[in-house]
């Protein structure tokens, strides 16, 4: 049995490393892409769409990205179609009333923010489970 691939677009290695830890955590058995700048983020979309990189069952995506920010990524993956059925939880240090009502409205399965403690970030991990079981499965939210 093939394991489900999730990209993990994040520039912060704490975080890369804090939701490694927390997939883990929550029994999450995936392959794990990570890219760390929006530039990467495209290229590994570019690569998707010549049948170079396997369709990820999941995407988790910063805003706050060095050379593209998280929007413009999320714009390229509706852009390109291959992503239509792909969640994309974003993960994001931001509080932003105007953030979370840009992903909200531009259709992001969930907008989770970091938050400070270390048993509420592993909560992602969970998270991740329960879409990767339910198929993408679960009511937008903000």
């Amino acid at each position: 049995m093939q394991l489900p691939t999730i990209w993990l677009i994040e520039d912060n290695p704490a975080d890369i490393f804090l939701i490694e830890q927390a997939l883990g955590v929550h029994g999450v058995a995936a392959d794990l892409v990570v890219r760390r700048d929006g530039q990467s983020a495209f290229e590994l979309i570019g690569e998707l769409e010549t049948q170079q990189q396997v369709c990820p069952r999941l995407i988790i995506l910063d805003l706050n990205l060095p050379k593209r920010s998280g929007q413009e990524i999320f714009q390229r993956f509706r852009v390109s179609g291959q992503f239509n059925d792909v969640p994309v939880v974003i993960v994001s240090s931001s509080d932003a009333p105007s953030d979370q009502r840009w992903a909200v409205h531009i259709g992001v399965t969930r907008f989770f923010r970091k938050p400070s403690s270390l048993e509420e970030f592993m909560k992602i991990g969970e998270l991740v489970n329960h879409l990767l079981l339910n198929n993408g499965q679960q009511e937008r939210d903000g």
